[in-house]
């Protein structure tokens, strides 16, 4: 889906939009894990985007679908690690940002707000619940 490829996505709309308007892409861990490293490219071309991704630790659309058509032990490859993305960012002098919960869900997007307006890239890693997308009720 579109949200593999969120992060160079908004990074190409904030090189031809310039600095206005805010430029916020949405992604799941699975398909923020395939262009992490994008957020390299956000660094040295000097886009701030803000990139918020939900980590739940699965390949969330299919293994809710093989659970549904298969049966909940019959799941196989959809188990990813959680992994701190908001770390890797600030390794690479990205703002990393860390939400936990819903208490800390306005200081998280103010952070990142202000972060992104003072020219820095984002990155906000949402612990989320494993909960079935749309896709995967059908």
């Amino acid at each position: 889906g579109v949200q593999t490829c969120a992060l160079p996505i908004s990074l190409g709309a904030r090189a031809a939009l310039g600095s206005r308007p805010a430029v916020v892409s949405f992604a799941g861990d699975g398909g923020f894990g395939y262009h992490a490293m994008d957020i390299e490219t956000a660094v040295r071309e000097q886009l701030p985007v803000i990139a918020i991704v939900g980590t739940d630790g699965l390949w969330a659309a299919e293994w809710h679908l093989q659970a549904k058509h298969y049966g909940e032990d019959r799941r196989v490859g959809t188990d990813l690690r959680v992994s701190a993305f908001e770390t890797m960012a600030e390794a690479h002098g990205v703002v990393g940002i860390s939400l936990r919960s819903d208490e800390e869900i306005d200081g998280a997007l103010d952070k990142a707000w202000k972060a992104m307006h003072d020219g820095r890239p984002v990155v906000v890693n949402a612990y989320i619940a494993a909960l079935p997308s749309p896709s995967a009720l059908h």
